[in-house]
């Protein structure tokens, strides 16, 4: 079988939930877009590969 080994993720976050921003900003991750809905505005992080 095959591994994936991507460069990075991409991670969604409501722009409120602190909780969750604060995850992906310990993983090193680093805002590289934002977007809305009708239901919350959120923030879009790109989170490096550190295994790699």
């Amino acid at each position: 079988s095959e591994t994936l080994e991507p460069d990075c993720f991409e991670y969604p976050v409501a722009e409120r939930n602190v909780a969750s921003r604060r995850i992906a900003e310990r993983l090193w991750g680093v805002v590289i877009g934002s977007s809305s809905n009708p239901k919350y505005a959120s923030v879009v992080y790109r989170i490096p590969n550190l295994r790699r």
